[in-house]
């Protein structure tokens, strides 16, 4: 044991830290318990689901007779001697995703709490200075976090695989697929722990000790509603709500069923043609074979990408951005693209200005999340400003709003805006809406100008000392949903309210109720807005690069 641990120790000494702190024998006997409770749980509760030899039941979901008219998925019991026949394919395969159900909930939901915990506790108590500090890789760093700070529960796990794997296979699971379960769930766990990661960076400035909370509750209630809706068959919905469903790990459930000895209407659940019909750009071969688990893995890539390289930014240095500007664009450009094309589904045009709606409210929460991720705080400004006429390339051109992090990022926020809004636009003059492409081409071009406004507003807002979390959501979340929710409510009563509408985030609601005066007059008056703001922060940057020993220096009249 010695040598395993000087082993470890030598290729990893964060994981040895980490697992220092964590492999007692008390520590190691709890998870164990745990774990045994839970199978023996869910073993009474799904023992309890089978008929009773005792009682004459017609009918039961376990049963190998004639299919129930009435109730879906039960079947007539019929008895052998004393005994009932029973379907154990079926009992297997039921405890199987139940059981991965469970294990992917606890895994990603308490697994992301512990790592963002863990991680906002060292930066308060200022123990993560020290690891800064050591000669390691930040890569080993963040290795030895994301395989230490969970471990007991990879211990729990790992007492619970052999009774998984038996399952599994008695409930028509092959190896192969089971492989492919554990890829997902490990691409899946990497990608939410490196998310609670950069988000103990970011969530602590603004929230405080909430945010690691907020992070494993979002997760679990997205988790949670997923599964409920996979399990009704509420899929595909034919609206950019498919798009979000492609970060849920459960989705492997559908191959599972389809590569099933029994029938998919027999399982009940996670029916495979609720999978295979997702349209995409109007056509579904995206999920024929293994090319939904493909574009899976590309939206886990992405987002493990994006986190990965937040956290290697602002690990060593606090008051960097956490992407850099072309990463936000591309990302932007690429998001784009994934969540536009579940707009052109179904069979049905009317469908696609409801479509649109959707999408505005997945495009706003995209472009605000990279807004803050792209904004430079107010040291970093003032360190450009102060040193900017050192620059050859600000002598040239204005690349240096492109290319330097420090400088304020509202010229690649425009770029990006500019490049989505313009795709966006594309596609709805290609799509076959039947009379109102101009409208939705307006209600886009709104609400990039609302976006631009709000990224202007960020930055003024990371430009103050304290206080920023209540000035964000005072100044930027409020005048952006407020008035939304003012014309949702007040729209058939007020025409007034038709402004507020075309002024919030989400305009093509007001923009279909607006005569084009009103829109034109609209989008004149947020541009005034837009100038107005550019003027005063470019007056503050100004103020903050000027030399302190300067503010101390007599003017001519003195």
């Amino acid at each position: 044991m010695d040598r395993i641990l000087n082993l470890l120790g030598d290729w990893n000494p964060q994981l040895f830290r980490e697992l220092k702190g964590r492999f007692t024998r008390k520590n190691v006997a709890i998870a164990f318990g745990l774990a045994c409770f839970t199978q023996f749980l869910l073993y009474l509760f799904y023992l309890g689901e089978l008929p009773n030899a005792l009682i004459d039941q017609p009918y039961n979901r376990y049963c190998t007779g004639p299919e129930d008219d009435y109730w879906q998925s039960t079947y007539q019991c019929l008895r052998d001697g004393n005994d009932w026949l029973i379907n154990w394919q079926l009992w297997h395969f039921d405890v199987f995703v139940a059981l991965t159900l469970i294990g992917l909930g606890i895994l990603l939901v308490v697994g992301s709490h512990l790592i963002g915990a863990d991680v906002a506790k060292e930066e308060q108590r200022g123990t993560l200075g020290f690891v800064r500090l050591s000669p390691q890789p930040v890569s080993k760093i963040l290795l030895g976090k994301l395989l230490g700070v969970p471990s007991l529960i990879y211990v729990g796990l790992a007492f619970v695989l052999p009774w998984h794997l038996r399952l599994g296979v008695q409930g028509g699971v092959s190896l192969g697929w089971l492989m492919v379960l554990y890829g997902v769930a490990i691409a899946a766990s990497f990608t939410a722990f490196t998310g609670a990661v950069l988000w103990s960076f970011v969530g602590r400035e603004l929230l405080g000790g909430f945010h690691t909370w907020l992070y494993s509750g979002g997760l679990g209630l997205y988790l949670f509603g997923m599964s409920v809706a996979c399990f009704e068959d509420n899929f595909p919905s034919y609206t950019p709500f498919d798009w979000v469903r492609l970060f849920y790990p459960g989705n492997i459930f559908y191959y599972l069923v389809d590569q099933n000895s029994l029938a998919p209407e027999t399982i009940g659940y996670f029916l495979p043609h609720n999978w295979f019909q997702t349209q995409w750009y109007g056509s579904s071969l995206w999920v024929i074979g293994l090319g939904g688990l493909g574009f899976m893995a590309i939206h886990y890539a992405l987002l493990g990408a994006l986190a990965w390289q937040g956290i290697r930014r602002r690990f060593y240095d606090p008051q960097a951005t956490m992407i850099t500007k072309a990463m936000g664009c591309g990302v932007a450009i690429s998001s784009t693209i994934f969540m536009t094309g579940f707009v052109w589904a179904g069979d049905r045009p009317e469908r696609l200005f409801a479509n649109f709606q959707t999408l505005q409210g997945f495009y706003w929460v995209v472009m605000l999340g990279l807004i803050l991720l792209l904004t430079p705080t107010r040291q970093r400004v003032q360190d450009w400003a102060r040193f900017r006429h050192q620059d050859v390339a600000r002598r040239q051109f204005k690349w240096v709003f492109f290319r330097n992090d420090r400088s304020p990022a509202l010229g690649a926020i425009a770029l990006m805006l500019l490049l989505t809004t313009g795709y966006q636009m594309a596609i709805v003059l290609l799509s076959p809406l039947p009379s109102q492409k101009l409208l939705v081409i307006a209600a886009l071009g709104l609400q990039g100008g609302c976006l631009f406004l709000l990224a202007a507003l960020t930055q003024w807002i990371f430009l103050r000392r304290q206080k920023r979390a209540i000035w964000f959501g005072v100044v930027v979340i409020g005048p952006s949903v407020v008035p939304f929710i003012l014309f949702m409510v007040f729209h058939g009563r007020f025409t007034l309210s038709i402004t507020f509408g075309l002024f919030s985030a989400f305009p093509l609601s007001a923009v279909a109720l607006a005569i084009p005066s009103m829109v034109i007059w609209s989008a004149i008056a947020q541009w005034g807005m837009i100038l107005g703001c550019l003027w005063g922060l470019q007056q503050q940057i100004q103020r903050l690069g000027q030399s302190d020993l300067k503010t101390f220096q007599p003017t001519p009249t003195e």
